[in-house]
């Protein structure tokens, strides 16, 4: 008797939890509800939505792979969007002696916000 009181307790308390969770449309967990109905309103501007974005990002990217110091004197860099797809340039700055080198260049996707392409030119 014993037993079958605790297996019907068990059974009771999963079907009301079935119950309960029936009916709600799932979310991921920590998400605010208010952030799914805001990206149903509005067109989602994606991971890289303005030109500082997409500057911090190549920034991000060059300074790894080349030194702070090369990175900085490339400044200003110059952001340009064209379709879904940011790119990113260095400034060349001539400083009126004989200079080896060019500009990076960094492609990064707008949505994603994925490095698409990372070059320099000479």
């Amino acid at each position: 008797m014993k037993r079958f009181l605790f297996a019907a307790g068990i059974i009771g308390f999963h079907f009301l939890t079935m119950q309960s969770v029936a009916g709600h449309p799932q979310r991921e967990v920590g998400i605010p509800k208010s952030f799914h109905s805001t990206l149903r309103q509005k067109p989602f501007p994606g991971v890289v939505p303005d030109k500082a974005t997409a500057i911090a990002i190549a920034v991000a990217v060059l300074k790894p792979m080349y030194s702070e110091y090369a990175v900085n004197e490339e400044r200003p860099f110059i952001a340009s969007l064209k379709g879904s797809v940011w790119t990113v340039v260095g400034t060349f700055h001539d400083h009126g002696e004989a200079v080896s080198g060019g500009v990076t260049t960094v492609r990064l996707s707008k949505r994603t916000g994925e490095i698409l392409h990372v070059s320099a030119s000479m």
